[in-house]
């Protein structure tokens, strides 16, 4: 009985680091410290043991969180699976709503996100924090309000539930939502290089909105072959002074709705090997731990120090 219980709780969905298996069924890791490359099977990388175990909310079932995340992978991966392969992509208001709150998830059902609410809050925000969470245990905070999220499907569903917190709903407006809105846009290599996966997803790319700074897009790879961006309509007024990239130009354009408004639709946009090296270098920036890839010989992890470097000293990011 006690085998069906999970206990690699993956904060990075399986079905995406499968994208990077070599025909092997393995991924190539490498380690961000130490720079070790090895081969790993998926359900070796990002993931905690018991990271989302609760015996406080769920103490007839302290996986129902894990298990409830499964259940939405499964549902999110039916629309992502559309974007893999496909030129042109189809896809509902809904599911792009669905997706779109899948993915905010993803930053605050991360490991990261478990050590700094566990350990990690100034005294700041140990102060703010208690005002919905009197007896101290953020470590609950976190896993009563993940509970209560895994269980939505879009962010109008978040901000009508009466027991999520307000600064969780803050946390998922921003990332459903942005400043203008929110859009999707697919990129597929073009070239030699692969994409890589890190342990932080996505990773942002920001800018600044009247000396504020504000995301620009957010990075998310779903294969070797192809990225996802979430974009904030914001874009258009950001970057009108911008030197932009090919790939960058691509964003500022919201992708058409059909005539009744109930579909979006998606055109993949092939990027340089170039910018594609610059995704995977601020892939690489933003790890905390460790990126995975499908082909050792098809990454430049040496060089992505140094594309960072420069590009940040260019002022472009």
């Amino acid at each position: 009985m006690h085998s069906n219980i999970p206990i690699r709780h993956h904060y990075i969905p399986q079905f995406l680091l499968r994208q990077f298996r070599n025909g092997e069924g393995y991924l190539g890791y490498c380690d961000k410290k130490s720079f070790e490359t090895l081969n790993k099977k998926p359900e070796e990388v990002f993931m905690v043991r018991n990271l989302y175990r609760d015996t406080i909310n769920n103490p007839g079932n302290p996986v129902q969180i894990e298990n409830d995340f499964s259940k939405f992978e499964r549902e999110a991966s039916e629309i992502i699976h559309k974007f893999f392969t496909e030129p042109e992509i189809t896809i509902s208001v809904e599911e792009e709503e669905k997706l779109k709150l899948f993915f905010a998830l993803m930053g605050i059902r991360s490991k990261g996100a478990a050590e700094k609410f566990s350990q990690g809050l100034s005294e700041d925000s140990k102060k703010f924090y208690s005002v919905y969470q009197e007896n101290g245990d953020f470590s609950d905070f976190w896993k009563r309000n993940l509970s209560l999220l895994v269980k939505c499907r879009s962010y109008t569903e978040v901000d009508n539930n009466p027991d999520i917190d307000k600064p969780i709903k803050i946390f998922m407006r921003r990332d459903t939502c942005g400043f203008m809105g929110l859009h999707f846009a697919i990129a597929e290599k073009r070239g030699q290089e692969d994409f890589i996966i890190g342990d932080s997803y996505p990773v942002e790319v920001s800018g600044f909105l009247n000396g504020n700074k504000a995301r620009e897009y957010s990075i998310f790879p779903i294969s070797s072959d192809r990225v996802l961006f979430m974009a904030d309509n914001i874009l258009n007024v950001v970057w009108n002074n911008k030197k932009l990239s090919d790939f960058e130009r691509e964003l500022k354009t919201i992708p058409p709705r059909s005539k009744d408004g109930k579909t979006i639709r998606y055109h993949v946009k092939k990027i340089y090997e170039s910018d594609v090296k610059l995704l995977n270098a601020i892939t690489f920036d933003g790890a905390e731990d460790g990126v995975a890839f499908k082909d050792r010989s098809k990454v430049s992890l040496s060089e992505y120090a140094e594309i960072y470097k420069n590009w940040t000293s260019s002022g472009e990011c």
